[in-house]
């Protein structure tokens, strides 16, 4: 019995040691993989400007960045009431805490989320500059691998003044110099103890803890700290007392700092990318005059609705990703990518992929049939028990097959069964080669008919979904949608190449605007006054997660909405990324885009811009019979638009009575 034992320990132990090897092996080569670059952004000096395009100054980031401030120009108050509150043992450890990551995958082990992060003052600092506040394994294994990196390379001294000099103290107050001067109107070295501890403790929730707007929050959360610097030791204990009697409120002065960073935080993230990719610049390192393409009415609105002025949203943990654009020349007009204030939060609208659910179907199969195989809005198709190559049946929406119906019908309903029949008959290579032209790339890696009803694994961004129906709204043509309408370095204006291309007729894009005008038409979301098209869609959690989370069968996990007129084109998605909170889109917050939507549409959509109907589509009236299109008889028939060279099937010979 013993021998056995002492076999199933050295098993054990044997499978501990591979796995552990595996682990250290695996952590290593991602050590050496994850590159810290870009180290003087750790030291913006840069003093680029941001116009609109009437030349008004939008948002000066020299003015942000000016307010660096030296290790010794930091009072030593503040120093302490930050270490005591975010990293008591910063001058002691190499970048991470060891004992307090183990205290904290405890908790979230029990917790089955991440409730705590552990991170140093270090790791705070890279996930700032360097990453997104997305919570997961692989960005925290960045973290901490940039961290340990950080630390091997600057003083600690260098890295704490350069964490309070980068570190968020509200929507628009980035650094303790800008947010000594915006709660307080002194200079940095003129803070007392009260303020350098309310400082210290806002940073946790620094919209919640605002004392402009939450005094009693703010002072409680300023007294935790001073609880915290006296327990640490840094003050002594009658002097604690006293000063948690001091209200704040004695001194706030509120200064003035540049408003526009937290309403145009979304889209100066954006510009920052597109600088980067399209231009290799950096907005925080380069010196550059960018006027960009935003409307600063809309960009106000659409932060405004983020903001949740409007009560739009019913709780603090529903996402959302807004993009605006201008249908003619898809300039990027506005951006709402978080609901979180402030720069380089995770980007909703422009880098996150969701599943595109319905709003796919005029990309993957009706635009590409009206293209390439000459259908029309009322060619017939049988909506009928249908499966998939797999064998796996194809259900609708409803559980209902109708026989046959048009395609108009098919597509301003969202019947699956005729999108993935369209699919199929255009064939997967020419539907993607369409798909490719207006900017969406099956990162799926194949082909399945599913991805035709939006059954994606990745999916897209908010921004790309918008954009690929930019062709509908503008006679066919396509052009990558941009936030930047011109750069001057160095003096000199830089070129900007975004050429149009016409990716499909002028007739199809005619005709899918004029069957999408259906889909909302005669509801309270309708847009009467001029041309309008749109697209919902949705996607539904698998089983396996309903069961986990609890979650009704009828529940939504992704809702979109894709709408224009000739003037602007509308993409919004809702979710909840997080369903340990316990919530979902259910049948009445699934409609949150189609509300954002009409109250955008209705502000900022031209009126009585109408549509030219192409010379080569007229308007006829015909019969349906047995899915075949007739003349019409002596029944009433039905008006649509045909090619002009089309001619409906004769009635001789048709016994219009046994029909």
């Amino acid at each position: 019995m013993k021998s056995i034992l002492n076999k199933i320990l050295l098993i054990l132990l044997l499978l501990m040691t591979i796995f552990n090897t595996g682990i250290t092996i695996y952590l290593i080569k991602l050590y050496h993989e994850t590159k810290l670059t870009d180290l003087s952004i750790l030291y913006p000096k840069t003093s680029s400007k941001i116009y609109d395009q009437s030349g008004n100054l939008l948002v000066d980031l020299s003015s942000k960045y000016t307010s660096f401030a030296l290790y010794e120009e930091i009072p030593e108050d503040l120093i302490n009431a930050f270490l005591s509150t975010e990293d008591s043992h910063f001058f002691e450890h190499n970048g991470i805490d060891i004992l307090a990551i183990i205290r904290s995958l405890l908790v979230n082990i029990k917790e089955q989320d991440f409730k705590e992060g552990a991170s140093t003052i270090t790791q705070q600092l890279v996930k700032n500059i360097y990453l997104s506040n997305e919570k997961s394994i692989d960005r925290k294994l960045n973290e901490i691998i940039l961290a340990l990196k950080l630390e091997n390379i600057l003083t600690k001294e260098d890295i704490i003044a350069s964490y309070l000099s980068n570190v968020l103290f509200g929507g628009k107050v980035y650094g303790v110099k800008m947010a000594s001067k915006y709660y307080f109107d002194k200079e940095l070295m003129d803070l007392n103890l009260v303020e350098c501890a309310f400082l210290a403790g806002m940073v946790q929730m620094p919209n919640y803890y605002n004392p402009f707007t939450n005094i009693d929050g703010a002072n409680t959360r300023k007294n935790i700290v001073l609880k915290r610097m006296y327990e640490e030791g840094y003050i002594e204990s009658s002097l604690y007392e006293s000063l948690i009697l001091e209200d704040l409120s004695l001194y706030l002065k509120k200064g003035s700092i540049n408003e526009n960073l937290g309403i145009y935080a979304s889209y100066i993230d954006y510009v920052e990318k597109e600088l980067n990719t399209n231009y290799n610049l950096n907005l925080y390192k380069d010196d550059i005059d960018i006027t960009i393409n935003v409307d600063s009415e809309i960009q106000t609105y659409i932060y405004e609705i983020m903001n949740n002025k409007y009560s739009t949203f019913p709780d603090e943990y529903l996402k959302a990703g807004i993009i605006v654009l201008d249908s003619k020349t898809s300039n990027i007009l506005a951006i709402g990518g978080s609901r979180e204030s402030g720069l380089k939060n995770l980007n909703y609208a422009t880098d996150v992929l969701n599943q595109p659910g319905s709003t796919i179907k005029p990309i993957l199969s009706y635009a590409p049939a009206i293209e390439y195989l000459n259908y029309q809005p009322q060619t017939q198709i049988n909506d009928e028990v249908y499966y998939y190559n797999d064998g796996m049946r194809v259900n609708n929406w409803d559980n209902r097959y109708l026989g046959f119906i048009s395609t108009r019908y098919a597509l301003s309903n969202s019947r699956n069964v005729p999108a993935i029949k369209l699919y199929n008959l255009v064939g997967s290579d020419l539907s993607w080669q369409y798909a490719n032209s207006v900017g969406l790339i099956n990162r799926d890696g194949f082909t399945h008919e599913s991805l035709a009803i939006g059954g994606f694994q990745d999916g897209f961004t908010v921004l790309e979904m918008t954009n690929s129906y930019i062709p509908f709204a503008n006679s066919g043509k396509y052009r990558n949608a941009t936030s930047i309408n011109y750069l001057i370095k160095d003096k000199q204006k830089l070129e900007i190449k975004n050429p149009y291309k016409q990716v499909l007729s002028i007739e199809t894009a005619f005709l899918i605007t004029d069957i999408l005008g259906d889909v909302l038409k005669g509801t309270k979301y309708d847009i009467t006054y001029t041309d309008f098209g749109s697209k919902t869609g949705q996607s539904n959690y698998d089983y396996d997660t309903r069961m986990k989370y609890n979650i009704p069968a009828n529940s939504t996990k992704d809702s979109w909405i894709i709408a224009y007129t000739p003037s602007i084109t509308v993409g919004i998605w809702c979710g909840y990324n997080n369903l340990k909170n316990g919530k979902y889109l259910d049948n009445k917050t699934k409609d949150i885009p189609i509300i954002m939507m009409k109250m955008i549409m209705d502000k900022f959509s031209g009126y009585n811009e109408w549509i030219e109907v192409p010379t080569s589509l007229k308007i006829m009236e015909v019969e349906i019979i047995n899915g075949l299109i007739y003349q019409k008889g002596s029944k009433k028939g039905i008006k649509d638009y045909f090619y002009s060279g089309f001619n409906p099937l004769s009635r001789e010979n048709l016994d219009y009575d046994k029909t």
